[in-house]
């Protein structure tokens, strides 16, 4: 039943990432009424999220005999409040609030600890499980209507000073092209905002397949106690991927601002590459002793699989997507696709691999997916690195700021042929191939 959840939690993920980035390109003047338009296109994603899984809940029953009809309708409903709540989690990052999503995050969670911890005491069927934990992202949903609700008011948080301060930096018809994309946003169509959600969905979707692949294929061709130390170094890969998560988080704002993009891009990548190697050292020394500490003796035990020689391997896989997870963070707030692209081919290249030839051990198929993840990496960064936002370090681009896709027509108000919707382009390519 989790597994289904983290599937289907993954258009909530995808919510989040549209509302923080057309929040974050939104004028001050009309963050309000963008605001609103987000909280009910959220939940509107949110119901439809819950309708397609009570669809197909006698489906997904029949193909996996260990969850029932109700307890997949029951997930649709528990991701329907989840999909809300990530919207405001979406509102809180775009606005720059912090604290805000830190709050948050632990009303949830906590929540669903306290769930999880009384349906373990109690020993109740995962159905009443999930239904309680609908009751919880419903309740932390709440709790982000009621501490962003000032973002709801016209022109967001302190919108008449703000908005004095942003006319005396811009000029009129820098100001006046905000504000309309502003009022495109809450004006525009809801098919424009489901599909950007569903494009976001597709590449987020992938890279959270890539981080179990190589678990999902070593199931396949291990056993016995090398999948379960297989699957444990999953764990390492698994933390090296999330270790450095918030300098995503933080970044993601400014990543969809094209003015700020290039230095926040750069620094992040830094500093999520800092954290990697960190990660790799710390896991290259520690060994078997670390293992041994971590997950128990018998994971370090001599015979089979020597987990504490291959843990640096796992920290890599981790570590190199994490890298490419910014760098589709950052195409999802450029509105473009080609890292997803990236990503899709991460995943054919490693299961053509994996499938085809390195199969033989847990050493082998590691190893494969390390290699995998880091022509991964380089291509997705390669993709980032070289495009440049027109407006970088000046006139920003405002092509497609806080509208729907494809309503904003920027192409012919910035006088630039070549230009793409989300203002950027590739640096130095002749036409500016858009992206």
């Amino acid at each position: 039943m989790l597994s289904v959840f983290l599937i289907g939690s993954v258009p909530g993920m995808a919510v989040q990432a549209v509302n923080a980035r057309r929040l974050a390109t939104e004028p001050v003047g009309t963050r309000g009424v963008t605001v609103r338009a987000l909280r009910r296109r959220g939940l509107m994603v949110g119901v439809g999220v819950a309708l397609v899984f009570a669809a197909l809940a006698p489906a997904v029953a029949g193909l996996l005999p260990s969850v029932t009809v109700g307890g997949v309708a029951w997930t649709g409903v528990s991701l329907a409040a989840n999909t809300v709540f990530a919207s405001y989690l979406g509102i809180a990052q775009g606005a720059s609030r912090f604290v805000t999503m830190t709050v948050l995050f632990l009303a949830a969670h906590s929540m669903r600890l306290g769930i999880g911890v009384v349906a373990a005491a109690v020993e109740v069927a995962p159905t009443s499980v999930m239904a309680a934990q609908t009751g919880a992202w419903a309740l932390a949903a709440v709790v982000g209507r009621v501490l962003l609700r000032d973002e709801a008011r016209v022109g967001g948080v302190g919108s008449s000073s703000s908005l004095s301060s942003s006319s005396s930096l811009s000029s009129g018809s820098g100001l006046s092209s905000r504000l309309s994309s502003g009022s495109r946003l809450s004006s525009g169509s809801e098919g424009g905002y489901l599909t950007e959600v569903l494009r976001a969905a597709g590449g987020l979707g992938g890279i959270l397949l890539l981080t179990v692949l190589d678990t999902l294929l070593a199931s396949r061709y291990l056993s016995g106690s090398d999948l379960g130390r297989y699957n444990t170094g999953g764990l390492i890969a698994r933390a090296a991927f999330f270790a450095p998560s918030f300098v995503a988080m933080l970044a993601y704002p400014r990543l969809a601002r094209p003015e700020e993009r290039r230095r926040a891009l750069m620094v992040s990548l830094v500093l999520t590459g800092g954290i990697g190697v960190v990660g790799i050292g710390f896991a290259t020394v520690g060994g078997n002793p670390l293992i041994k500490a971590a997950f128990g003796a018998e994971y370090a035990a001599a015979g089979g699989f020597d987990l504490g020689s291959y843990g640096w391997v796992f920290a890599s896989v981790g570590a190199l997507l994490a890298l490419v997870n910014l760098a589709l963070l950052d195409g999802v707030a450029r509105r473009s696709h080609a890292v997803s692209v990236v990503v899709l081919g991460g995943i054919v290249v490693e299961t053509g691999v994996v499938v085809g030839f390195a199969h033989g051990s847990p050493g082998a198929i590691v190893t494969a997916a390390a290699v995998s993840a880091f022509v991964t990496a380089v291509g997705a960064v390669g993709v980032c690195v070289g495009v440049r936002g027109v407006g970088e370090g000046g006139d920003a681009g405002e092509g497609g700021e806080g509208g729907d896709a494809g309503e904003s027509g920027s192409e012919s108000e910035s006088g630039s042929e070549g230009v793409g919707d989300d203002g950027f382009r590739i640096a130095g390519a002749p036409g500016a191939a858009r992206l």
